[in-house]
């Protein structure tokens, strides 16, 4: 700074209100320099007075609660993400998105609340979701609901109470599911009892309890059944009525090795037939097409080559499968015991009816989970965005980031 040289000058914000009251506007300068004589000497200049006519006028009160409606049943391409919010867990939303639209693919959001479970009935048009809430957000009286939305415009119709035992882990797809008919809904429960909460979707009425001891989640089976997969290795399957009673329940034989190669609890399911990865890089069908569930011939993933270099599965929902019997996995190297939700830097395709491996995505970005919808790949990558890939050649389109914080899982616009 060059010395007697620099004048500082301030808008005093005591003359600001003043004029702004009494309509004159007084600015004064000073320096810091008594003997700077060019300022002392400096004309003084009159200001016009500012008058309220002179601001623009306000503007007008915006209208709110404006609900726009979608085409239903939604596009092949659409779908709708399960943003979690870790940065504020009790807020989280289900985002409806245009996976192929690479600008204004944002379609609408709904509240998700604590951790919560969602599906989508195509027949009602009608998109449900499974949560908690608290009177004073994370304290106070609990709440769990299916609250009920309307597939065209997003807005919430109604709601199914339920008992007040939701199981709030991380999203799961199989924590809250429809049954194959669409009729009833499934929501499993932890307290640590193991149950599912079975509600009548027609009525819109909350049926009955189903305990399952040593089980966990929700696999629909057959029109109104559900399996769940149990701590000692097996699954077992549950029939139900139309009014949620339990007609018959069976076991499997024992083919979850959990203290060598354990299942993830994750799966693409193509008709009736579930495959489940597993974490040393095998599939497991299961085929629920009868009232018992029953294991499939299990298949590798890897070669002997791969094996050696620790190619294995990870990520959260790591798994997924299109409507041409195509299954996608992630898939990482250098694995090893713990690193089954690592993701992986490359998508491997499948043919489930082959068993072969018929293509490999090297991802732009390390992927945590993996999703399909209609003609794109949708991938969660490590930075918390979502990575979208051409479904039939593999090649990058675009990433979808905005407004989205967690988004572990993205389901199809399509339903189940």
């Amino acid at each position: 700074m060059r010395e007697n040289s620099v004048t500082y000058k301030s808008i005093s914000f005591t003359a600001l209100l003043l004029a702004l009251n009494f309509g004159a506007l007084s600015v004064s300068g000073c320096s810091p320099n008594d003997t700077d004589q060019s300022q002392a000497n400096s004309p003084k200049t009159e200001t016009a007075p500012i008058k309220i006519a002179d601001f623009p006028a306000p503007l007008g009160e915006e209208e709110t609660g404006i609900s726009h409606t979608l085409p239903v049943p939604f596009d092949k391409n659409w779908a709708i993400i399960h943003d979690a919010n870790f940065h504020s867990m009790i807020d989280g939303r289900f985002i409806v998105f245009d996976s192929a639209a690479k600008s204004k693919s944002y379609k609408g959001t709904m509240h998700g609340g604590l951790v919560a479970g969602m599906d989508v009935s195509v027949a009602r048009n009608e998109i449900y979701i499974n949560t908690t809430y608290q009177s004073r957000g994370i304290s106070g009286e609990r709440t769990d609901i299916i609250a009920i939305h309307d597939l065209g415009n997003l807005e919430k119709t109604g709601e199914i109470i339920l008992p007040p035992k939701r199981g709030a882990n991380m999203p799961f797809k199989n924590a809250f599911r429809l049954s194959g008919d669409d009729s009833l809904s499934f929501s499993y429960n932890f307290t640590p009892a193991a149950s599912i909460s079975v509600s009548d979707m027609n009525t819109k009425t909350f049926l009955t309890e189903v305990p399952i001891p040593g089980c966990t989640l929700a696999y629909p089976m057959g029109a109104k059944g559900f399996a769940s997969m149990c701590g000692d290795g097996a699954m077992i399957g549950v029939s139900l009525d139309s009014v949620g009673n339990v007609v018959k329940e069976t076991r499997s034989e024992r083919f979850n090795n959990i203290d060598d190669n354990a299942l993830f609890l994750k799966h693409a399911r193509f008709g009736d037939i579930l495959y489940f990865p597993t974490f040393k890089g095998s599939i497991q069908p299961v085929d629920l097409s009868t009232d018992t569930p029953k294991p499939l011939q299990k298949w590798s993933l890897v070669s002997a080559a791969e094996r050696e270099a620790n190619w294995r599965p990870g990520g959260w929902q790591l798994i997924a499968g299109d409507n041409k019997n195509s299954l996608f996995i992630l898939m990482h190297p250098d694995g090893a015991e713990g690193t089954h939700k690592n993701g992986g830097s490359e998508l491997w395709v499948f043919d489930v009816n082959t068993k072969t491996r018929t293509r490999k995505i090297e991802l732009k970005t390390w992927g945590v989970s993996v999703a399909v919808a209609g003609e794109r790949l949708i991938v969660t990558n490590a930075e918390m965005q979502l990575d979208i890939y051409d479904l039939a050649n593999g090649a990058f389109s675009h990433t979808f980031g905005d407004g989205i914080f967690t988004p572990f899982i993205v389901y199809s616009g399509q339903g189940q």
